[in-house]
């Protein structure tokens, strides 16, 4: 759950375009150096270390070293050239006005202090290495007197539906507090292959995260890796597909996704996860993107009111999900 925004300095011209990160729970404890290493894949690590030797990495808008450990809430931000970065890339970069629209009817909920947003299928949430802009990016443009655009939790690329977003600071930590807790509530519809058992409802397998010699990032499980506890609901089901609603009480990477594979009911259209059985099942209906969807997000507003908000599938996903009918 990193926060990435990339802009133009007007200082001295040692000074570049500044990404910024905002660290969430998945990365308390990490080294400094390893956390940039993982997200700055393309830049030279010499580089890495020169900028943070110089002062050009700073934690909280203070220097920091190398070996130094993140912790919950800080703010990274590097300035320097990093990637060929340059002003055409930044979040000034146009919209069109049609998806402006598109942008504005996707918020199903917003107040001062933060934005729900049902987040398509396809989008990342935010740009980075390989990326030419992010969700994040995008509400920056439509969005550009809010104080700060913060990701709250991540979606995976493929994950559509319900994704908050702080508006401000205060908000920020308002929501990573509940975030730490466990009190965000995290529902999602799932569509899988395979008849899931009824008496299958509660999933607790330790979920650890490896990074494959090609950069790739695969979860799997293991007894060494983080808790992580998953509830599944059957919605319905016939001979061949499931139709699960999974409720997180953790918010692991990939975590509903290795659950359900793990189970041996890989989510269709999953390619990362996925068995011969679950690609052929996605091939001969068609099923071209993940059928997994963020549909209701629970949490208490910065004004302490609790409220849920709702993503609806969309129509294609809503004719997939109906094949377990």
């Amino acid at each position: 759950m990193t926060h990435f925004k990339s802009g133009v300095n007007t200082g001295s011209a040692s000074r570049g375009p500044e990404r910024q990160w905002q660290i969430s729970e998945d990365f308390v404890g990490q080294r400094v150096d390893n956390y940039l290493i993982r997200e700055l894949n393309k830049v030279p690590r010499s580089l890495i270390y020169r900028l943070l030797r110089k002062g050009a990495i700073k934690r909280n808008g203070k220097k920091i070293k190398p070996n130094d450990k993140l912790e919950l809430g800080d703010t990274i931000t590097v300035r320097g050239l990093i990637d060929g970065i340059s002003p055409k890339d930044s979040n000034a970069q146009a919209l069109s006005k049609r998806h402006i629209n598109n942008l504005e009817s996707s918020i199903v909920y917003e107040d001062k202090d933060c934005l729900v947003i049902n987040k398509p299928a396809g989008v990342p949430v935010h740009g980075g290495t390989g990326q030419n802009g992010g969700l994040i990016e995008q509400l920056k443009i439509i969005r550009p007197h809010a104080k700060m655009l913060t990701l709250v939790h991540r979606l995976d690329k493929g994950t559509s539906g319900c994704l908050l977003v702080a508006k401000k600071r205060t908000a920020a930590k308002h929501f990573h507090e509940q975030m730490v807790a466990h009190e965000i509530q995290k529902e999602y519809d799932v569509l899988v292959a395979g008849v899931w058992p009824k008496h299958l409802k509660r999933l607790t397998m330790p979920l650890k995260k490896n990074t494959l010699k090609s950069g790739e990032r695969m979860v799997c499980v293991d007894s060494q890796g983080q808790k992580a506890l998953t509830f599944i609901e059957i919605y319905q089901q016939n001979t061949e597909f499931s139709w699960l609603k999974a409720r997180l009480k953790t918010g692991r990477t990939h975590q509903i996704r290795v659950h359900c594979a793990s189970s041996d009911y890989p989510v269709l259209g999953d390619d990362k996860y996925a068995t011969d059985n679950s690609k052929s099942i996605s091939k001969q209906n068609k099923i071209n993107r993940m059928c997994l969807h963020s549909s209701r997000l629970g949490f208490n507003t910065l004004a302490g009111d609790w409220i849920w908000v709702e993503s609806p599938l969309d129509s294609q996903m809503k004719l997939w999900f109906n094949l377990s009918a």
